[in-house]
């Protein structure tokens, strides 16, 4: 992605995924992967979602993102003291 110099990057893709084999078929989903930049790193983070292109913009969703994963690692750094 060196050549790019937009700030946010966005496409929507389908993936077929395989059910468990006593069922035998596939199943396609639809996600949609955002990359917004991140100037201090000229890189972008890309978020795979299923969140809706017209209630989350890309920035937003970095936020939400960055909020999920901030409470997961709390909350394991808590379990992890509690297990001690």
């Amino acid at each position: 992605m060196d050549e790019l110099s937009r700030k946010y990057i966005g496409v929507e893709v389908e993936i077929e995924l395989d059910r468990r084999e006593y069922a035998g078929r596939s199943h396609e989903k639809r996600f949609r992967v955002v990359g917004v930049i991140v100037t201090d790193a000229d890189d972008y983070h890309l978020y795979i979602t299923t969140l809706s292109r017209e209630e989350f913009r890309p920035a937003n969703l970095a936020t939400i993102y960055r909020c999920r994963w901030g409470g997961v690692a709390v909350l394991g750094a808590q379990n992890a003291v509690q297990a001690g």
